[in-house]
């Protein structure tokens, strides 16, 4: 008598078990494709611009928020617009900070003493401490756009150039502040009052 080989229960229940698993791998695969990410709409806790140019680096610089939240604030044509922003010297090396221009102002004030010694840093208008922004040792400097050509608005970037002593030229496209950084809002720098 010849005996056919049939496959075991155990083999049977083997075999359902992976299939069920590859097709559970392939639907829930499938769950996400072409779906929005949750990470999608994240944005970075500090909202000005970041930039390094040599051993400097520029910090969370931003245009200072002026107006009331929800009034589409700017800053009109022939006013003056506060900068804020931290940079840090991180070379051994000293460095300073010798001019600032913006094509949107007739000239950027600078009013205070920027000379960036090793490990120091500039903190350059309205800063707020922060867990975000560790600043060593720090001097505290203005930086001001002196009468705008052009109105200033929430939701553009406008260029500045900050130009060093040894470092050079840094190029940024500084966004308006947000007002709730300006309320201590999630991501604000602050400084004791």
């Amino acid at each position: 008598m010849i005996r056919t080989a049939q496959p075991s229960a155990i083999r049977l229940v083997a075999l359902a078990a992976g299939v069920a698993f590859l097709g559970a791998v392939l639907a829930l695969t499938g769950c996400s494709a072409g779906q929005i990410t949750q990470t999608s709409s994240q944005v970075a806790g500090v909202n000005g611009a970041s930039a390094r140019i040599g051993s400097i680096v520029v910090r969370n610089a931003q245009i200072e928020f002026a107006g009331a939240p929800g009034e589409g604030s700017a800053y009109p044509p022939g006013s003056d617009a506060p900068l804020r922003m931290a940079i840090i010297n991180e070379g051994n090396a000293a460095d300073r900070l010798v001019s600032a221009s913006s094509p949107v102002a007739t000239s950027v004030l600078i009013l205070g003493d920027t000379s960036l010694p090793s490990k120091h840093a500039l903190a350059v208008g309205n800063l707020r401490d922060s867990a975000s922004v560790a600043l060593p040792d720090t001097n505290q400097v203005q930086l001001i756009m002196f009468n705008l050509r052009q109105g200033v608005k929430p939701g553009l970037a406008y260029e500045v150039v900050l130009v060093f002593e040894k470092a050079g030229a840094l190029r940024l496209q500084l966004p308006v502040g947000n007002p709730a950084d300006e309320s201590g809002g999630s991501g604000a720098l602050r400084s004791p009052r």
